[in-house]
């Protein structure tokens, strides 16, 4: 039977693949780094805004969270100077149930887990007004994640639940929102330089492609045109 600690191990290993603190730290710098904020943000900017309300993918989040998919679209851009929300709720969530988890299996010290807890916690609180628009937007990554109805609902009910019979604490101490300025840059304005190289990188590939396939399209077009002119030359040959 397995120690508290072993179970924790084992569910670290076989849901993270972590097996040691390298291991913790490379997680933790990948949510740290917008691990599915990022993905969402280049989708999005893929598409022009006025045209982003009917998206597939925004339609799909909407109907599993059964909410309008105004809602969606409101997490995308910064709004009066503050961060972007994209899915830094389901990101940082991860980073603190990473933290937690990695502490109890012993792979990281308790000093470790503490500052990279309150690391994380600053960044929430920056981004985030309060707790429920911290949790609402932990749903939307969660739904972008499973992509399951059963799932999502779940979980939608497990947070109703919290709300309405919880008696921690915890669940009425203030909110203390952070300054911006403990954001990196990319937080701040949702990935936009790192973005703006990849879609000039993929106009960039497209009109090469676009170029070749003119190319090609001329190369067919000339060998065409000759062996036109070798059958009439053929043909004149025969005459005469």
């Amino acid at each position: 039977m397995l120690t508290t600690q072993e179970s924790h191990r084992s569910g670290v290993f076989s849901d993270w693949g972590i097996v040691d603190r390298q291991g913790y730290r490379e997680a933790m710098e990948s949510l740290w780094q917008g691990m599915h904020s990022s993905s969402f943000a280049l989708t999005m900017a893929r598409v022009p805004a006025e045209e982003r309300i009917n998206h597939s993918l925004v339609r799909k989040l909407a109907a599993l969270l059964e909410i309008p998919s105004e809602k969606i679209i409101a997490n995308i851009d910064s709004y009066n100077g503050k961060a972007p929300a994209l899915l830094w709720g389901f990101d940082l969530r991860r980073a603190i149930y990473l933290s937690r988890i990695c502490y109890g299996a012993g792979i990281i010290s308790e000093e470790e887990a503490w500052e990279d807890l309150l690391k994380t916690s600053r960044y929430i609180h920056a981004i985030f007004p309060d707790f429920d628009s911290y949790h609402q937007n932990y749903l939307l990554g969660y739904a972008y994640w499973m992509m399951d109805f059963e799932a999502i609902k779940a979980r939608r009910n497990e947070y109703e639940h919290f709300k309405k019979t919880c008696k921690w604490q915890m669940k009425d101490l203030p909110w203390h929102p952070e300054s911006q300025d403990v954001l990196l840059q990319f937080m701040r304005d949702g990935f936009q330089e790192g973005i703006a190289m990849i879609l000039k990188s993929e106009a960039g590939n497209q009109a090469a492609e676009a170029l070749e396939v003119e190319k090609s399209g001329k190369a067919v077009l000339s060998d065409k045109i000759v062996e036109e002119e070798e059958e009439i030359d053929l043909q004149s040959t025969t005459v005469h």
